[in-house]
């Protein structure tokens, strides 16, 4: 039996389009109440088209799993599967200051 409290699911083949809030709204109609939903995007801020959502609870996390596996959402069907590990969702920002100069990198 697992005793975890919260965990998160890996979610693949999101739409591009398709927003955190979009995600949180279709997780809820199938009974299961996420506490966070995070699509993964790139360095222009467009989705890769995968994510993690998290939940409070382990067994919220295992039953999103078994009804949103290979459902169909914005005409795309997700594969969902449990994370291996808890997902931290703080954003980390690294800004990279740097300056080349006739091909010598200063950092600023």
């Amino acid at each position: 039996m697992q005793t975890k409290k919260s965990a998160s699911v890996f979610v693949r083949n999101l739409p591009y389009t398709a927003t955190e809030n979009d995600l949180k709204e279709f997780v809820k109609e199938v009974g299961v109440q996420p506490k966070k939903c995070v699509i993964v995007k790139d360095e222009k801020g467009e989705s890769r088209g995968f994510g993690f959502i998290h939940f409070n609870l382990f067994l919220d996390a295992q039953t999103a799993e078994k009804r949103l596996n290979q459902q169909e959402f914005q005409g795309r069907r997700l594969r969902i599967e449990l994370s291996k590990e808890d997902f931290k969702f703080e954003k980390k920002v690294e800004r990279k200051n740097t300056i080349m100069i006739r091909g010598l990198s200063f950092k600023v």
